[in-house]
């Protein structure tokens, strides 16, 4: 027997008071849940300065386990940026994404 409950759970005292905005990140956050395509949270700790890296550690040589790509089994997107510094002083990058749709 199929069931004919709502997807999203009916308003109560907490969220009665919220914004229409709010309440429609809350909707689009709880269909995110069911359908299983939430978004990871991100905060400061997430963004990271080159500049601040590079006062410890101002380059690496790049490794053969540098180009493994997590190749997850769910929908995803991978990015790898690389910085090429040329003996004559040049300095190139190059970013390659890899997206997987599952």
């Amino acid at each position: 027997m199929v069931s004919s409950a709502p997807i999203a759970a009916p308003m109560n005292s907490r969220t009665h008071n919220l914004t229409d905005k709010t309440q429609q990140i809350i909707d689009r956050r709880r269909v995110a849940n069911v359908a299983g395509t939430q978004e990871p949270e991100y905060g400061p700790s997430a963004i990271q300065s080159v500049a601040k890296q590079a006062e410890t550690t101002p380059y690496t040589e790049l490794q053969p386990q540098d180009l493994r790509w997590e190749a997850m089994e769910s929908t995803c997107v991978e990015t790898q940026t690389f910085y090429l510094m040329a003996e004559d002083g040049h300095i190139g990058m190059t970013q390659v994404i890899y997206n997987n749709v599952a």
